[in-house]
Parts: structure tokens; sequence; C-alpha cells
């Protein structure tokens, strides 16, 4: 875990880049901290030593200059706070899952190095930035490049800085980014503005699949070693980017010469605009279960009431200034407002297409009846000079000088239409437009009514009498359902518009008004950290919770949270009861909680201290999944401490019975096996010779085996060698070297007989002398019992040492080691 003063920096920095790019971060608290790694919180460890003198970071005579390797701490930190954002759309399916993790990747870290210089502004004022030594442009290569490379392009196409770009592109939040950069391609054309709401979305969908497809088939760019390698590396990262770009606006175009072609052969779908506000709010609510995909709704079905704020129940109210300015909304002009450079007072204003050039100022319907005007340069001299395009007519024609009067003259700023040009304060149209404060008053009462649709959004199957059980209990559950409906109506707020007015109309309010600081942000930091838990995109979890009732939006996520845990199946639905009160607690208790944290004090959740409503719904949400993966802990802990006291009670079973045993010989004059001296616990090959341990495969390999004078070893041979050093193995009895040409081969009747024989009581009468060769044989090399070296008049003993010899013993010891044993000839 890092430093606490690291830790610290890195939160500091991270609420920087949450400032600069006006978002939140998926990132709470000291969270932020372990997408740090531990290289760059060691160097990081630097400054937070030296906060509060920067100026002790400038290295003096002879000392390593740790400046540059800060810098690039500080930018890979910048950078992953910048890639955990909130998503402000809900993101599209991760069809390209890597290629959107390389270009969101790359874009985050385009964006640390254009903002580093004005973050670690903020981070250390009055100047104290300046330690940190020059944060030069450096050579970017890979990912980075080819982001950058994208942003250059969209600039390219549309308007803007690089900086506002990449700030734009890193504030869409995380699995978004290709969607907004999408949305820069297309929003600028009219064309994408002339398309229907729905068309738009698949349009922008569509085109942020391109760029993420490119990012996922294209290969990751190298770094060369030499100059011409490194140059062609970041040529091409640069064609990846720039290729991005290029294909998906040429995509979009296709897409939208496409889109047009079949709207126009099988028709336009028009949003029909609404004939009264209760018109609107029907649309507003078959457009919200649609985004919520929950298709039924606890509305009541009756008209809007006049009321201030939302009614706990299933009727939709507004205050009367809200039903006013809706009502002026759907009374206004088509055309939308003017702007703030249009209205320019005293003057007159132009449409696009009544903007005439200086060289086309005067047309013909200005000029007096029956005459024509010359432009500035047909009007060359003060004769009536005609161009080739200009032939005389029946008509005069004016020269320039004859079009300059008072009646007549008309210049480009002040060109005079069929209609008259107005000022902006004589703008009069057919229908009223509406004034600032209508337009804003407008926007909060569309606010109103989705985020009421919001709450009253039902499953299928959703029945009065399930409505009737939740009445008896729903006050308990007021909190959590208007944070979730608010919370929902903001995110999706410009989606709801789209699709539920006409264009003309949506254009004058489809800017979200001033979002909710009190209940929605813990809403929204709650599905964050469920979103984060269960690996989900962004706003999934607010989507399925909108879709429930209020009575089951916090079941709804416990047993989301159980099922893809290891609770054991017998233990869900205890584990998920619990898991579903602790959600229903932290939201009935906020109300209570905002009011303390209004006084300065704060609140402990899960494990820290927090005076924010995201925060607090963002602990709420990871105290869930702490009481779950907390359980699994002791349930395993419980498991494991079983395993060990059954293993010990085993083994104390173990130890009882041995007890019992060695008691019981005790009493029988028995020694115990566990009281045996080591000497006695020897087994019978423990006390064997080396010659006795040698494998027989070894022995019988031995051409000393093999003595011409002696017959060639039989199985009864075998057998009484075997009893003092172990019998030979079936493979070594069917060895073609056990049958020495001229000796007979082994029979069942002389391995009987050396069986017999070489029990230790001497051969049987009648043995054959082979056995005996054998076993003198395998005596001579055991150290010990060679009869070279045996006493005079002492008898050779047996491969036992100390047994009686073996009978029928042949040939002297000198004749055995003079001998020349000969193997026999394999070939013949």
């Amino acid at each position: 875990m890092a430093d606490v003063r690291v830790s610290e920096l890195v939160q500091r920095i991270n609420e920087l880049v949450v400032a600069d790019t006006g978002t939140r971060s998926l990132a709470v608290g000291d969270q932020i901290a372990g997408r740090v790694t531990k290289t760059n919180a060691q160097v990081l460890q630097l400054l937070a030593d030296n906060l509060d003198r920067p100026d002790r970071l400038t290295p003096g005579p002879g000392q390593v200059d740790m400046r540059p390797a800060l810098r690039a701490a500080l930018t890979e930190t910048v950078a992953a706070c910048a890639g955990v954002l909130v998503a402000r759309e809900r993101p599209a399916g991760d069809i390209y899952d890597r290629g959107r993790y390389r270009f969101e990747a790359g874009i985050s870290r385009a964006y640390a190095e254009s903002a580093m210089p004005r973050l670690m502004e903020q981070l250390l004022p009055e100047g104290n930035a300046a330690h940190l030594g020059r944060f030069e442009p450096r050579q970017l290569d890979g990912d980075v490049l080819a982001a950058r490379a994208v942003a250059l392009s969209i600039i390219a196409r549309t308007e803007g800085s690089e900086r506002e770009v990449l700030r734009d592109l890193v504030a869409a939040g995380r699995d978004a980014v290709a969607p907004a950069a999408a949305r820069m391609l297309l929003e600028p054309r009219a064309e994408f503005q002339a398309l229907p709401a729905r068309e738009r979305d698949d349009l922008v969908e569509g085109v942020a699949y391109e760029i993420e497809l490119h990012f996922e088939r294209a290969e990751r760019p190298q770094p060369g070693t030499g100059a011409v390698a490194a140059w062609r590396s970041r040529r091409a990262a640069a064609n990846l980017g720039a290729y991005a770009i290029t294909n998906a606006s040429r995509l979009g175009t296709e897409a939208m010469a496409d889109l047009y072609r079949n709207l126009d052969e099988f028709g336009w779908p028009e949003v029909p605009r609404p004939e009264s506000i209760d018109a609107l709010s029907r649309q507003i609510g078959e457009v919200v279960g649609e985004l919520s995909e929950a298709p039924a709704t606890r509305w009541n079905g009756r008209n809007i009431q006049i009321e201030l704020g939302q009614a706990p129940d299933a009727t939709v109210r507004l205050t009367a200034t809200q039903i006013m300015s809706l009502d002026a909304l759907l009374k206004s002009a088509s055309e939308p407002p003017l702007t703030a450079e249009q209205a320019l007072t005293g003057e007159q204003l132009l449409t696009a297409e009544q903007a005439l050039t200086a060289e086309q100022a005067l047309i013909d319907e200005q000029a007096p009846a029956g005459a024509r005007v010359l432009t500035e340069k047909q009007a060359a001299t003060e004769e009536q000079a005609l161009t080739g395009e200009q032939a005389l007519t029946e008509k005069p024609v004016l020269t320039a000088e004859q079009a300059v009067t008072a009646e007549q003259a008309v210049t480009a700023e002040q060109v005079v239409t069929e209609e008259p040009v107005l000022t902006a304060e004589q703008v009069v149209t057919e229908e009223p437009v509406l004034t600032a404060g209508q337009v804003v008053s407008a926007r909060e009462a569309l606010q109103v009514l989705a985020a009421s649709h919001a709450r009253m959004a039902v499953p299928d199957g959703y029945s009065s009498a399930h409505e009737a059980a939740a009445r008896q209990i729903a006050p308990q559950y007021t909190v959590i359902d208007q944070a979730v409906g608010q919370a929902f109506a903001e995110d999706n707020y410009a989606k709801i518009v789209d699709r539920s007015l006409p264009a003309e109309l949506a254009r004058q309010v489809r800017e979200a008004p001033a979002p909710d600081q009190r209940l929605a942000p813990a809403a929204r930091g709650f599905a964050s950290a469920i979103d984060v838990a269960m690996r989900r995109p962004d706003g999934e979890t607010l989507r399925q919770m909108t879709g429930q009732d209020r009575v089951r939006m916090g079941q709804m996520v416990a047993d989301a949270l159980v099922a893809e845990s290891r609770v054991r199946p017998a233990e869900r639905f205890r584990i998920a009861g619990q898991v579903a009160a602790a959600i229903d607690q932290r939201f009935d208790a906020l109300p209570e909680e905002l009011d303390r944290w209004a006084a300065g004090e704060q609140t402990y959740v899960h494990d820290r201290s927090v005076n924010d409503p995201f925060l607090y719904g963002h602990q709420a949400g990871r105290l869930a999944h702490q009481i779950i993966e907390t359980h699994v802990e002791e349930v395993r802990a419980a498991e494991q401490a079983a395993l060990a006291e059954q293993a010990a009670a085993e083994e104390r079973a173990a130890e009882q019975r041995l007890a019992e045993q060695a008691q019981l010989q005790t009493e029988e004059g028995v020694t115990p096996t566990n009281q045996l001296t080591p000497a006695d616990q020897l087994t019978t090959a423990d006390q064997l010779t080396t010659a006795d341990q040698l494998t027989k495969a070894d022995q019988l390999e031995s051409e000393d085996w093999f003595v011409p004078e002696n017959p060639a070893p039989t199985e009864q041979g075998v057998a009484g060698s075997a009893s003092g050093a172990g019998a030979a193995p079936a493979d070594q009895l069917e060895s073609e070297d056990w049958f020495v040409p001229g000796n007979p081969a082994p029979t069942e009747h002389s391995v009987a007989s050396a069986a017999g024989g070489a029990s230790g009581a001497g051969a049987a009468p009648g043995a054959r002398g082979a056995p005996a060769a054998v076993d003198s044989e395998l005596t001579r090399f055991a150290p010990g019992h060679d009869p070279a070296h045996a006493p005079p008049g002492a008898r050779p003993a047996g491969p036992a040492g100390g047994s009686k010899g073996t009978a029928g013993s042949a040939a002297p010891a000198a004749d055995r080691t003079t001998s020349t044993p000969k193997r026999p000839d394999r070939d013949r």
C-alpha cells in the first residue's frame, strides 16, 4: 500500500483532473492510489515529502536530478486519474474491448501530456511549479501518438484546439470516449442534425465502433532501435490515429447517405408535436420506459397537477411557472431563438440565404422596374459595361453610380428581401419565441417530467396488487426512489428531449438544467460502485434500478451481487436480505446525513468518513459488496478451521489407538514396536552386506559368473542363492547370458531341488553341483566372505554370513580365481 502522504498527493491530483474535466471519478478517496504503480509511488514519495518546500527538489552540485523521473511519474498519475472518470452517457456494448482499451488509454495519456503544465500550477501555486523543471513536449510514440493524431484529425474536420478536444474526450468518461469522438465528427454536419433522434444515436454508435475496431485490428506500434526504425514506428502510429478518424468519417458520410435514401423511400419518422402538456408527458413516459427497458408504469394516467416539487404518489405534478413555460414552448416558433451574436441591437439581421456577398449586393428585385443592376466588377466604367453573360436586352441596365441612390442603394449588410428585416428588439414571428427565463423553466419542467416517469417505471407484470402491498411500506423507500429517478433523468436528459419533441422544439431546450445536488449524486455514486464491483458498463446498475419498483431496488442489487459471488446457494437468500437491508437503511438515512454535513459534521461509511452525497453513495455500494465478501471469507475460515480440527481429531484418535496397542502388548509380554532399539528395527535388507545388496541384474550380467568348467546356472542354483541375496527377476532368468554353450538348460526339477537345498541345511541328496558353484561364486565377491582371506582350515561361509556352507562346492579357490571367463557368442 502506498504511503499516506503519497496517497494524499494522488488524491489531490485526482481532484484536479475531476475539476479540469467537469465530471466525477469512479475511484473515490484513496482508491485512486491503487492505480499508481509501485515504481511511480516511490518516485512520487520525493514530491510528497517536499510538498511544502518544493525548492528542495532542485538538485545541488554533484547530485542526481530526479525531476525528469518525477515529471514522468506525475504524467502517468494524471493519465491514471483520467482513465476512471464517470461516463456522461450510457456506453455502448464492448464489442471491441481490446481496441476500446487501447484507444482510451492513449487518449488519457495524451491528455496527461497536454494538461500537466496547468495542473501542476494548481498543485504548486505561486510559481512553485517551476521547481519541478520545465515540462517540455516529449516525442510521443505508440498509442499515445495515435491518440494525438486522432485529436488533430478531429480538429481538421471541426473546430477547437488540441487541448479542448483531448479534454472533452477524456471528460466523456470510461467506455464512452469513442462515442464522444464520433459526436465531434458528426454533430457539426447539418444533415446529421436533421436526422431523427434514434437514427442519430445509432449512427454515433456505429461510428464509435469503427474507431474501436481500427485500434482492435491494428498491431501495436513497437519503438524501433535505430533512427530509421524509430521514424517508421512513429509514422505507423500517427497513421493509425489518422486513418481511424478518416475511416470513421467516411463511414458516417456513407451511413447518412443510406439513411437519407431509406427515409426518403419509406418515410421520415416524425416525432408528433404534442398538442398539450399532458400529451407531452405521455410521450416522455414512453421514452423513459424504452431507455430503462421497463415497459410498465405506476402512473395513474391523471392529468398533470399543479403542485410544488415532486409527488410521492403516482401523479405527475409541476409548478404553475413550469406549466406556463411548457405551454409557451409548445406554441413557440419552429425557428430557434436568437443567439447572443445574432441579437445585435440596432442592426438588421440576415439569414444565411439572405446574406448576399458584396458581389451580389444588388439583385433584380431591388432595382427599379424594368431595370437590371450591375455588380461592382461589371460597372467598370460610368457607361453601361456589359459582360458576356449580360448582353444587351430590352431592359435598361444601371451603372454602379445610378444604383447608389437613397431609394435603390442596398449594401451587403442592408439587403432588403421580400419581407422586412427587423432588429433583435423587433423580431416578430408568426408564433412567440421563448424568453430566456421561459427556456430555463421549460428545461426544468422537462427534467421533472422525466424524473417523475423514471420513478414510476416498473417491470412488466407489475400489477395493482403489487402496488397496494408496496404502498404500505413505501415511505421508507421514498429517498432511494427519488434519488434513482432523478439521477436517471439527468443522465439521459438529452435523449429524452430528442425523442419526445420535434427537432425544432428540442433544439431550444436540449441543454440540461442545473443538476440536483442532494439525492441524485448518492444514487449515481452507489450505482457506479456496483458497476465497478460487478465489472459492468457505467450506468447499467442505475438503469436496472430505474426499471424496478421502489421496494425492490435495493433487493435487485443485492440479488445480483450475491449471484455473482461464492456464497452457497442455501445461504444466498439470507445474505441477500442482509445486503438489501443495509442499502435501504443507508438511503433512508441520507436526508439526516445531509443536514449533519451542512453543520460541518461527517459520516463514517465502510472504511472512511464522508460529507458528500456522491461519496456517501459510493461507500454504501462498497459496503454492500464488502458484506458479501466478508461472509465468504468467514465461511472459508470456518471450513478451514473445521478441516484442521478434523485432522487433529484423527491424529489424536491414531495416537490413542497406538497407546492402546502398546499397553496391550506390554500386558502380553511383547515389546511394542515403538520401544524397539534402532538395531532391532533394522530390516533384513538393512542387515545385508554390500555384495548382498547388489541387484541381481548386476550379478547375473557379470562375466565372472561363467566359469568354463562349471555348468551353467540353473533355476535351482538361482533359487538357492536367492535365499541369501534376493531372488533374480524373471527377465534375468530369461536372459540368454544364463545359458552357456555346453551346459544343460535349467529345468523345473533342478530349480525345485536347488530351492529345497539352499534353505540353509545343505543340498539334498542327488543334487547337482551347479548351485554350489554358483553360490560360491556369489560369496567370492562379498567382502569378508572371500575364501582366499579365510583362516586356514575354515569352511567357506554362505551368502548370509555365518550360515552353514553350501554343500557340493567343487572347484578350489585357486582355480576359480585363475580361470578366464568367457562370454557366450550371442551371434551363434
